[in-house]
């Protein structure tokens, strides 16, 4: 069940940062999908070590992959 449940966190972020053009914090990603900051930050970490997500800057993540 958690793996499925960070399945659904992961694709979550994807979409939100695909869906944007500026890059996000880990708070804003947090707030718009109404999860915990602590654990978005802890998967943005683990994302962007897998190429999921880019680091643009102190903080701020995008989409590696673009619509």
């Amino acid at each position: 069940a958690s793996e499925v449940r960070r399945s659904e966190e992961r694709s979550a972020i994807l979409e939100l940062l695909a869906d944007t053009d500026e890059p996000m914090g880990p708070t804003d990603i947090a707030g718009a999908l109404g999860r915990d900051v602590g654990n978005i930050r802890q998967l943005l970490f683990k994302m962007n070590n897998a190429g999921e997500v880019k680091k643009t800057g102190r903080g701020r993540y995008c989409s590696a992959v673009k619509k």
